[in-house]
């Protein structure tokens, strides 16, 4: 899908929700929080239809894309916008899992967790970051494995050299780089 131009629809649209298999046009959203508030259509300068918290529009939000996603990628600063695929956990220590953010209030987050369960939580209780790449994941099982090492072997590693002699390495100091093929 190409860039989507935001000064085609409606003053104020926070989403935008494209045509699928030619069944409708493409619909441009107001949303507040998880309601919609008013839908419109591209090139229309007002809102075609307004809705309340009782009486909300039976369309796919699960394909709407939101303004503030458009704008740019989450690197993992602050909050990620909501619509955001990305690894979360509850708590210091617990695993990170995927999970799919749906709204913010004033003191919690709501979200999807993998398995399709919906949750809230206070944002003191949650961490999030971004997908990992599969080298961020190498690198993670790197630093546990030294972690271990360092755990069951002391805080001191060494290098036995060819003449025999023993040279110490500082574990703060060890940089992994990637060798290359022959």
């Amino acid at each position: 899908m190409s860039k989507i131009d935001w000064s085609n629809g409606p003053e104020g649209a926070t989403h935008f929700l494209p045509a699928k298999n030619g069944s409708h046009t493409d619909i441009f959203i107001l949303m507040d929080g998880v309601t919609v508030k008013n839908v419109g259509y591209p090139s229309c300068d007002n809102w075609a239809h307004t809705y309340t918290a009782d009486s909300q529009p039976s369309i796919d939000l699960g394909r709407a894309i939101s303004k503030r996603d458009d704008a740019k990628e989450w690197i993992g600063e602050g909050l990620p916008p909501v619509g955001t695929v990305c690894e979360h956990r509850t708590g210091h220590g617990m695993n990170w899992s995927t999970a799919t953010v749906l709204a913010f209030g004033e003191k919690k987050v709501f979200y999807r967790d993998r398995d399709g369960h919906e949750w809230t939580r206070l944002y003191d209780e949650i961490e999030f970051r971004p997908i990992r790449t599969p080298e961020q994941i190498a690198a993670e099982k790197v630093s546990k494995q030294l972690d271990s090492d360092l755990a069951m072997y002391g805080t001191s590693f060494a290098l036995t050299n060819d003449d025999g002699s023993i040279t110490r390495l500082d574990p703060t100091k060890i940089v992994m780089r990637k060798q290359e093929a022959k």
